[in-house]
Parts: structure tokens; sequence; C-alpha cells
């Protein structure tokens, strides 16, 4: 009884949390437009304060437990908060500046999307390219003229912290005046947060889950959960490593009986480091197998949303995997290619593809055309295949407009997880060294 009274305390202190900060950022954008060039001094001074208080903390951590990582997100706000105080007369210049900065970098990837889309020869790739020609146009007065375009800076900041605070506003709504859970399927336009914000939100979410078993003499971890009995109709898997390329994560599906995943897995075909090549498609029959691959070969912890579809979405959901498969034509790993005396060399190949075809005996495809026969890290990838299947249900979980992040959809998933009148309906924690067991 006490369980489940804290459960429900939980469950209103998370309801009135996601009211609270759809408010602030609701207030927040509107702050921007009033101050149109310049943030108050007190609120300046408020972010070097909180900085630092931040930073302290995460250095103070260290001393149970060191690490060069910690190290570096402690010593992090503190730069900040220093360069703030240091720069504080030209706080909205520097702001005008970074902003410029980050809006650039989306333009690039935009550029570099187009460029592979062109070469596919992808329909509608010119709408890639005006919008990135759009974006240059955003970025390129802040980068330049930062100190004459704060306006421009703060009106973006505004519009959007609006924008995204009225997204959170929609989904405290139907939390606190539930309506009939199929109504949540109506699309709508979803308002992500910036990609440096969530790309490493699954990393977090793994360092305090390696915490919990550190501590936990079972291996088994509880978190809340509110209880639908009912097994999900589609999972998504968010995949995460504690170093390198896998803390920023990997998204696939799970839907009836099959794992279906997308990826960089010929590795033949790679350039620029990885980032680009060949875009392949697997699909998996068996679940449990797949997980313990990738816990074993690479490490991964998985994040499993199981999510409540009804039987249109169901149909849709169909429909969309049998349209995308009109699409492939089989592709072989080198492994295959060396049992069939095809691939001839001294040592059994033990690529990513191989070692997936052996411990699941993956079917595997790559695409004769669409956007999704070159995968680009951050566009076309795990995310954007995952994410074209599931907006077949009207679902929008991620912004298939700018840069594709595993985090974005771990931040959608955990938000839903977490409110009652939720379209997911379970979470399922699958730690590299032990599976963490929750209630569905």
């Amino acid at each position: 009884m006490e369980k489940i009274e804290g459960k429900l305390v939980r469950q209103y202190i998370g309801v009135g949390s996601l009211g609270f900060t759809a408010l602030l950022y609701i207030i927040s954008g509107i702050s921007f437009l009033i101050w149109k060039t310049e943030i108050p001094k007190i609120v300046r001074l408020i972010i070097f304060g909180y900085s630092m208080v931040m930073g302290i903390t995460g250095l103070l951590g260290c001393l149970n437990n060191f690490s060069f990582s910690k190290v570096i997100r402690g010593v992090m706000p503190i730069v900040f908060g220093i360069t703030i105080l240091a720069f504080i007369n030209q706080f909205s210049t520097l702001y005008a500046l970074f902003l410029g900065i980050y809006i650039l970098i989306i333009a690039i990837v935009k550029t570099i999307d187009y460029v592979i889309q062109r070469s596919n020869k992808t329909p509608g790739r010119s709408m890639v390219l005006l919008s990135a020609i759009v974006i240059y146009l955003f970025a390129l007065p802040l980068l330049f003229a930062p100190g004459i375009n704060q306006r421009r800076a703060f009106l973006i900041t505004g519009i959007f912290c609006i924008f995204y605070g009225f997204s959170l506003l929609g989904d405290f709504i139907v939390e606190v005046a539930p309506i009939k859970q199929t109504n949540r399927f109506k699309k709508r336009i979803r308002v992500n947060l910036p990609v440096f914000m969530t790309m490493l939100m699954p990393k977090k979410a793994i360092s305090y889950i390696n915490n919990l078993v550190a501590v936990d003499d079972d291996g088994v971890i509880e978190e809340d959960s509110f209880k639908v009995d009912k097994i999900p109709d589609i999972e998504i898997f968010v995949h995460v490593t504690e170093k390198g390329f896998g803390t920023i994560g990997h998204a696939d599906l799970y839907f009836e009986g099959k794992v279906y995943c997308y990826g960089n897995y010929d590795f033949q075909s790679t350039k620029l480091f990885g980032s680009i090549g060949d875009g392949v498609l697997f699909t998996a029959n068996n679940r449990d197998e797949y997980i313990k691959f990738c816990a074993k070969a690479t490490g991964d912890s998985i994040f499993a949303f199981g999510l409540s579809l009804t039987d249109k979405q169901k149909q849709a959901i169909r429909d969309r995997l049998s349209e995308l498969f009109t699409h492939v034509y089989p592709w072989e790993s080198l492994y295959q290619k060396y049992e069939e005396g095809k691939y001839q060399s001294e040592t059994v190949p033990n690529d990513y593809a191989s070692e997936l075809y052996k411990a699941t005996h993956a079917s595997m495809y790559k695409f004769k055309d669409t956007s999704f026969k070159t995968y680009f890290v951050l566009t076309t990838n795990c995310v954007k295949l995952s994410d074209y299947v599931i907006r077949a249900t009207g679902i929008a979980a991620a912004n298939p407009n700018g840069i594709m992040s595993p985090g974005s959809y771990y931040d959608y998933l955990n938000e839903q997880y977490r409110l009652k009148n939720s379209i997911v309906i379970s979470k399922q924690t699958y730690h590299h060294s032990v599976e963490i067991e929750h209630e569905k």
C-alpha cells in the first residue's frame, strides 16, 4: 500500500513538474521578446551563480568516485560561469554569436544532406536545399555581426521557448484533464529541444543505472511505472554505451516478432570517419537474442519503451513496413559470403554485420532508392527510419527536418513514460552486465 501511495505522490509531482516547466519556458520566451537586446544584469548574475554551484557540486562528486569525464563535466559549468562574469556587459553579443554558430552547424548538416540526396536522386531534395539556404540566412548575420543582431537572436530564442512551452503544456493539459487515449495519436506539431541538450541524455541515464547496479545486491532496480495490464504493441529500443560514439545512442524497433534496425553496417562503404555509407536495414526474428548480442558485442545498455496502439495504428505500421520493403534488395555480410565461398580470407570475418548474422541470423537489405539509400549519422540515421515507421500512426516523436538524435527520442519517450495517460505503457532497461526488470 505504501509503495502504491509513493508512486501516486511521485506521479503528481511529475505532472506538476511538467506544468511548471511548460510555464517556465513560456515565461522565458515572453521575457526574451520583451528584453529584445539585453538580458537584465540580475538574470546574468543568477546564471553565473547557478553555473558555479553546478560546477562545484560536480567536482565535489569526484572526491568519492573520480573520473576524468566527471572532472570535465564539473569544470565546464565553472568556465561558462566565469565567462559570463568576465564578459557580463557583452553577454548578449556572445549569446548571439554562439546561437549563430549552432544554427550554422545545422545549415551545414542540411547542405551535406542535400548533396547526399542529390546523388541518390531522392524526390523532394529541392526542399532540403531551400531549408538549408533559409537557415544560412538566419545564421550568417548572427555569426558575422552578432553585436547588431542581438534582437534577432532574442526573437528566435523567444519564439522557440514559447512553442516548446506550449508543446509541454499540451501534454500537461491531457494529463490533468484525461481524454481517450486514441485522441493522443492525432498529429500535432512537436517542438524538440536543441540536439546539444538531448544527445547525451541516454548516456546520463545509463550512468544513473550504473550507480544503482553498483549498490543493489540483487542487480534488480525498481523504477516508477504507471502500470497497464497489457503487452506493448510495439517497442522502441534506445541503445547507449558508456564510451565513444555509442554515448550518443542508437534506436530501433520491435514489432510483431521482428526487430527492425537501420544503420551503417557495410564498413567497406563508409566515408568521413564512418559518418556516411550505404544504408543497411536488417530484421531479426528473436528479440532476446538480439538484445543479448548488443550487450555482449558492443556493451550496449538498452532502454525498451513499449507503446500501446489501436488496431488501425497497427495496420498503419504494417502498411508502412510493407511499403519500405518495396525499396530494398537482399544484401549479405562478409561472413555469409565467406560461408558461401564468395569471399576469400585467411581469417573469419568479424565485422559488426558478420557478428550480428552469426548471433541472430538476421536478414539484411540495402536500399535501391529513397533517402535511406545513403546513411548519414546526423540526418538519415536509425532515428529517422524508426520515426518514419512510427509516424505512420500519427505519433510525432522527433523533428524530421532537424538533426535526428537518439537523445531526442529518449527524451520524448521517457517524458511520456512518466505520465499516466500516455501511449508509452512500459519501460525496461537491459544493462550490459545484468537485466533490469520493470513492471509492464
